[in-house]
C-alpha cells in the first residue's frame, strides 16, 4: 500500500479548477472592460487633454517667465549702458576738474612765489629806505648842528674879524666881512656855504678868491671851519 506525502500540495479536483478558471476569466474581463472603457474611451481622452492643458499651461508660464526675465535683462542692459554713458561723462568731467585743479594749483604756486618775491623786495626796499632815512636824518642833524655852531660863534667872529652871518635859506649861510678896507669900513666881502650830504660847498665869493675850490676841499678834509674863515679873511685882505 502506497503512503501519501503530506508536505506536497494536493492536486485540485476538476470541479475546483473550473471554478477558479471561471473566476480568473471574470477578473480578466473586468480588467479588459475597465481598460477599454476607461482608458481608451472618453476618460482617456479627457485625461490626455487635461494633462495637455496642464503641460501647455506650464509651457506658457515658462514662456512668460522667460519673457519677463528677458525684459528685465533688457532693462538691466539699458541701465548698464546708461550708467556706462553717465560714467563716461562723469569720468570726462572728473578729468576736466582735475585739469582745472592742477592749473589752479600751478597758478596759486606762481602767485605765492610772486608774493614771496614782492615781500622780499618790500623788506629790502624798506630796509634801504630806513637806511637812507637814517642817513638823511643824520646829515640833517649834522647840518643843523653845524649851523647852530656857526650862529653861536657869530659874536666871537664879529668881534675878531668883523664877521656877520646871514641865513639865506634852510641850508645856505652867507659869511660877510666888514672893516677889511681901511678906506671904507662899510665895504663888505662875502662868500656862501651850503652843507649838503655832510659836506661843505663854498660858492658866491664876492670878490672872487683865488684857490677857493682848494680851500673848500681842505675844509672838508679837516672840518676846521675856523681855519677856513681866517684863510678867507686873509685872501680878501690880500685883494686890497
Amino acid at each position: 500500500m502506497t503512503t501519501i506525502n503530506q508536505s506536497c500540495p494536493v492536486a485540485k479536483q476538476p470541479s475546483d479548477l473550473d471554478s477558479e478558471l471561471a473566476k480568473l476569466t471574470g477578473n480578466l474581463q473586468q480588467v479588459q472592460d475597465t481598460f477599454l472603457n476607461h482608458w481608451t474611451g472618453d476618460q482617456l481622452t479627457k485625461f490626455l487633454q487635461d494633462h495637455l492643458r496642464e503641460h501647455e499651461t506650464l509651457i506658457q508660464e515658462s514662456k512668460d517667465q522667460i519673457l519677463c526675465i528677458q525684459k528685465e535683462l533688457q532693462i538691466l542692459e539699458q541701465q548698464s549702458l546708461s550708467n556706462k554713458e553717465v560714467g563716461e561723462d562723469n569720468k570726462k568731467k572728473l578729468l576736466a576738474l582735475k585739469a582745472v585743479i592742477k592749473e589752479s594749483a600751478l597758478k596759486l604756486q606762481e602767485l605765492l612765489f610772486e608774493r614771496e618775491q614782492k615781500e622780499k623786495e618790500y623788506i629790502a626796499g624798506k630796509e634801504k629806505f630806513n637806511q637812507q632815512k637814517e642817513l638823511v636824518e643824520a646829515q640833517e642833524k649834522a647840518t643843523k648842528t653845524r649851523l647852530r655852531e656857526l650862529v653861536k660863534a657869530e659874536s666871537l667872529y664879529k668881534e675878531w674879524l668883523g664877521l656877520q652871518f646871514k641865513k639865506i635859506s634852510e641850508d645856505h649861510l652867507q659869511f660877510v666881512f666888514s672893516y677889511l678896507d681901511p678906506k671904507d669900513h662899510s665895504r663888505t666881502f662875502s662868500f656862501t656855504i651850503k652843507i649838503e650830504n655832510n659836506k661843505y660847498n663854498v660858492a658866491d665869493s664876492n670878490p672872487a678868491i683865488e684857490g677857493l675850490d682848494k680851500m673848500a676841499a681842505s675844509l672838508n678834509e679837516s672840518n676846521n671851519l675856523t681855519e677856513f674863515i681866517v684863510t678867507a679873511w686873509r685872501k680878501f685882505k690880500e685883494l686890497l
